[in-house]
Parts: C-alpha cells; structure tokens; sequence
C-alpha cells in the first residue's frame, strides 16, 4: 500500500474513535465484560472468562454466537467452568 493510503486509514480509525477500527471480537469483548461487570464479577474475572470462551470456541465461534444470538448447547456450562477457575486464580 501506499502512504497516502495508509494514512487515510489511519486518519479514519483515529476519527472513529476506534470504535469503528475495533475487530468484531474486540466489540463482543467489551460488551462481554461489561456485562459480567454488571452481573457482580470482578474486571479481572470476566477478561479471564472471556479469554476462555475465545480459546473455546475461536474467534469466528464467538461471532457467530453473538451474530445469531443463541449459545450453542454447552455455552454455559463452559461459561461456569470457566468463571470458576478464574475466581480461584
């Protein structure tokens, strides 16, 4: 790429605030953990689950996840397993 390319993407990431620039899983991500905040975890708890559920099930699984909105079959019992071993950290 050319620099006048590069840096037209530079420029729109940064005018994005990232938010735009982010990954899909960098957004399910903090909505993850966000979420588990809210549920009374601990930040370090939820990043550690959530860093489970990704070895898990991948990227790509986590997006698929999110994108049809319902958990395959053993989603929570990997998400309890997985919270448990982070509290004991």
């Amino acid at each position: 790429m050319n620099m006048r390319v590069l840096t037209m993407i530079a420029l729109t990431c940064a005018t994005m605030a990232g938010s735009g620039c982010s990954s899909e899983v960098d957004k399910i991500r903090i909505e993850f953990i966000d979420s588990c905040k809210q549920g009374g975890a601990t930040t370090a708890v939820c990043k550690c689950a959530f860093d489970h559920l990704k070895r898990h099930y991948g990227e790509d699984g986590l997006i698929s996840v999110q994108a049809r909105q319902t958990p395959p079959a053993d989603f929570f019992e990997v998400l309890s397993g997985a919270a448990q071993q982070c509290r004991t950290r």
